[in-house]
């Protein structure tokens, strides 16, 4: 898959400011990637493809089915980003019926430096994670903690 290696995963880390019920600040360390040119050669035949594939705005979920299916036909003509489209492709699917937006967009693609290849990061938005039991822990004693500081301030 070409996305972005995950160092080290730390999960859901502190509940959401704006929805801290049902949304978490989740962390990572990852690999440290390159920016790609959108002016470039690369950048400019990748931002002309994904505007084909999206009309240049993100796809939501009642348009994925099409999406997916533009994305298919895109890796016979569009050999060298086969590996980019087919990751997308994945990740399109791995989604829910009804959560989560597909992101195809030139700001989304970076290089790693080390193989000079071309990978996705965040293509994918408002799909919902749940914590796992010990996260959600975490989350509940750091609540606490913040309203005994709110408390003696």
């Amino acid at each position: 898959l070409t996305v972005v290696h995950v160092i080290e995963d730390f999960g859901a880390v502190a509940p959401n400011d704006e929805c801290s019920d049902e949304e978490y600040y989740w962390l990572a360390q990852v690999e440290w990637l390159q920016p790609l040119d959108p002016e470039s050669h690369q950048g400019m035949r990748l931002k002309e493809l994904f505007s084909e594939l999206t009309e240049d705005d993100v796809v939501f979920p009642e348009q994925r089915e099409q999406f997916i299916r533009l994305c298919e036909d895109a890796v016979s003509t569009h050999e060298e980003w086969g590996p980019l489209l087919n990751t997308l492709i994945k990740a399109a699917k791995y989604l829910s019926e009804l959560d989560g937006i597909v992101d195809a967009n030139i700001t989304n693609v970076m290089i790693r430096p080390s193989t000079g290849s071309v990978v996705w990061s965040d293509p994918i938005h408002d799909s919902m994670s749940s914590p796992t039991d010990e996260q959600e822990a975490k989350i509940v004693a750091l609540r606490e903690q913040v309203a005994r500081l709110g408390a003696t301030i």
